[in-house]
């Protein structure tokens, strides 16, 4: 099923709950007000009205544990806005958490966001972890060519828009270590991606353009809360690897 099939489903089951389990109990008071109705049917009634109220509520669930798909790249930053909207909607503190490669592509459209809805600046701590120049260089045998070349321009890009923005929250951590994942972390929501190997040669890395997973903070599946503990297992290992190389001066 695509996004768009996925999400007017759900509206429509979390519009449909409320007013059927509302009519079922409707239904059931005046067959009870029946003088003429027998206690077996009364019994079937709400062995009935019961089987359809667990029915819907096991479809919901079912549907609101689903991880969303979202291919390539160019198309992730619309789901990131998305959910930043959402979060900030609720709370006008959202922590966001940025695990990269080279950003080639990462950075600018992330900051495209930020610059078109400048608002959201005040309310977001962002804290990035790229991959550190130094350590693709002495590893050029495992990474492009290009990515040398973007990380080192993605940090300068950084480090401008912190000195443009100085009422930002933000810090950039280079790592040294391979980027086995990539992704963020928006408050409890997650959009996570994995390194893959150049094909046919498979000995070096590609460009981070394959798929992203999106585990909704409401997602309770077993698959949602494995992912989850591999995000912050490879996040807590980068931090011990990591070197801050820029924060603002909102940062302790």
């Amino acid at each position: 099923m695509n996004n768009k099939k996925y999400n007017e489903w759900l509206s429509i089951l979390k519009s449909c709950i409320s007013p059927i389990i509302s009519g079922i109990f409707l239904l059931i008071s005046k067959l009870i007000d029946n003088p003429n109705i027998q206690v077996n049917d009364i019994v079937y009634i709400v062995a009935l009205a019961i089987l359809i109220i667990i029915t819907l509520v096991s479809i919901f669930i079912s549907i609101n544990n689903n991880s969303e798909i979202v291919d390539r790249i160019n198309n992730i930053q619309p789901k990131v806005e998305s959910i930043l909207r959402k979060h900030l909607k609720k709370s006008r503190n959202v922590s966001i958490t940025i695990i990269g490669l080279g950003f080639q592509t990462g950075w600018p459209s992330f900051q495209e966001s930020l610059e078109k809805e400048k608002k959201w600046i005040k309310d977001l701590s962002i804290k990035i972890y790229i991959l550190d120049p130094d350590y693709i260089a002495n590893n050029n045998d495992i990474f492009i060519d290009p990515l040398l070349k973007s990380a080192t321009e993605s940090i300068v890009q950084m480090q401008k828009f912190i000195k443009d923005h100085p009422n930002i929250d933000m810090e950039i951590n280079t790592y040294k270590d391979f980027p086995a994942m990539h992704g963020y972390k928006i408050n409890d929501d997650y959009i996570i991606s994995y390194s893959q190997w150049n094909v046919p040669e498979y000995i070096s890395i590609s460009k981070p353009n394959g798929f992203y997973e999106i585990f909704d903070s409401k997602n309770n599946s077993k698959r949602a809360a494995y992912y989850r503990d591999y995000f912050e297992n490879i996040l807590s290992h980068y931090r011990k690897k990591h070197a801050c190389i820029t924060k603002t001066k909102n940062d302790s």
